[in-house]
């Protein structure tokens, strides 16, 4: 077995210059480039070359000599291996250079790497580069110690780059009561998200003001990927058409995730009001105006009754709720006339007999409610409304951990157990990925600004 020697004063350079190079005391020119590339062909080749000697083999006493058929040989012995001409071309493939006797102890030690002439480095970036015929051993040292120094300083910040993720649990914050449809929404991804992360995953309801008071925390919280926003169109389309000055920018302080589901609308009211459809709605509305009056929770909710408003010129009164679930409830309890509603907390009580659904805002009748008619069957033209619900992060979250999420829930929301349990309740599973949500959001926020002044809502 050959013995590799090492030049003390060689560490020493070595040691020296990656020591002035982490300290920045040391302004690598163009030429550093030159070096890093030269140094590192030759390291690979060295390292090649130490790790053949540690194996044994009959008559392998000397350095690596390339054959012109691209294979290796050690002291005129031809090895059955193939050795990469890659080593000195750094992945071009293209050609192979010319047999060239190489010596690596010999060049590391200080003698020349030249055997018969010049010879040519292919470089990645084009074509053949004219090389001195001697290479210095501290021009090579000191590329050396620039690759140690830039593997030095480079893995710390990969690891800050991509820390775990995660190791506590994870809040989804809801800007609405319990039972509400967004928290129902929450709950189920919640639930898939932990047994795929391994983390806890806690749903942490805030309700008011429109879901104003969970999107502002969330959008102030620290991005780290441990504070999420369960966000629906109320708070990130329609409070920035409807409200002058909010304490968030839904582009600007939000990075989206996904698409968690949409839905539509559906118009309830208590099995025991005196209405049966629609038309009896508005004429009950209009001969009784002290009881004429609605739930919302969102203003996404508001604007739509607005706009029902605004169509049949029902006089209906605005009572806010903090959840589509106490909308209900009020609807439930003789407190209000009517509510239009999301299509989650409905379910429960159309199966139950307790609420009457009279329309629905999609464009066609939901195979879910077949015999419920859509707005404009039932005569209210041009009230085609479909919300949605998707998760966020603050902006500043790393963009590995919003990858992360990303992909967990477009396999979250794909889950057939999760399609069944949304279909059940007239809502379509969504799962799209964050640019789609993006883009939704960047279209809406004008559609639903043109509505908000064409039915003169303002709520400031």
């Amino acid at each position: 077995m050959v013995q590799q020697e090492f030049d003390p004063a060689d560490v020493a350079i070595a040691v020296a210059l990656s020591f002035a190079a982490d300290q920045g005391a040391l302004a690598f020119g163009p030429a550093a480039f030159g070096y890093l590339y030269d140094a590192t062909t030759f390291a690979l080749a060295a390292i090649a070359d130490v790790l053949a000697t540690l194996v044994p083999l009959a008559g392998r006493t000397e350095g690596v000599r390339l054959q012109p058929d691209g294979r290796r040989s050690h002291d005129g012995v031809t090895g059955s291996e193939p050795y990469r001409s890659q080593l000195r071309n750094l992945g071009t493939g293209a050609q192979r250079n010319r047999a060239a006797h190489l010596d690596i102890r010999q060049f590391i030690r200080g003698g020349s790497a030249q055997s018969n002439g010049r010879f040519t480095v292919k470089r990645p970036s084009g074509g053949n580069m004219p090389r001195q015929p001697e290479a210095t051993r501290r021009r090579v040292v000191a590329g050396l110690a620039t690759i140690g120094s830039l593997v030095a300083r480079g893995l710390p910040v990969l690891a800050q780059a991509n820390p775990p993720y995660p190791t506590r649990p994870i809040r989804i914050v809801v800007g609405f009561g319990p039972g509400g449809g967004n928290d129902l929404l929450a709950r189920l991804i919640g639930q898939k998200l932990a047994e795929r992360l391994g983390q806890a995953v806690v749903v942490e309801n805030k309700p008011g003001a429109g879901a104003i008071i969970a999107t502002e925390y969330v959008a102030r919280a620290v991005p780290d990927g441990y504070t999420l926003l369960l966000g629906a169109t109320g708070a990130m389309t329609v409070n920035p058409a409807v409200y002058g000055k909010l304490p968030y920018d839904t582009a600007r302080d939000f990075a989206p995730i996904s698409t968690v589901a949409s839905f539509p609308l559906l118009l309830c009211v208590n099995t025991a009001a005196p209405v049966k459809n629609v038309a009896e709605l508005v004429a009950y509305a209009k001969a009784n105006p002290r009881e004429a009056n609605y739930a919302s929770s969102s203003a996404a909710f508001q604007l739509a009754t607005e706009l029902f408003k605004m169509r049949t010129g029902a006089p209906l009164e605005h009572i806010p709720y903090k959840s589509s679930g106490e909308m209900l409830a009020a609807v439930l309890g003789g407190e209000v006339l009517m509510a239009l509603a999301d299509a989650l907390p409905v379910a429960g009580h159309v199966k139950a007999g307790t609420v009457r659904v009279l329309a629905i805002t999609s464009p066609q009748r939901a195979p879910e409610y077949p015999d419920v008619l859509t707005m404009a069957e039932a005569g209210v033209p041009g009230l085609e409304v479909t919300l949605w619900s998707g998760l966020f992060a603050p902006a500043a979250t790393p963009p590995a951990i919003l990858n992360l999420l990303e992909r967990e829930m477009m396999e979250v929301v794909g889950l057939p157990d999760v399609h069944e349990r949304l279909r059940v309740m007239a809502v379509k599973p969504d799962g799209g990925p964050a640019r789609d949500l993006a883009q939704r959001i960047a279209a809406e926020i004008p559609r639903w600004t043109a509505i908000a002044k064409s039915a003169n809502v303002k709520l400031d």
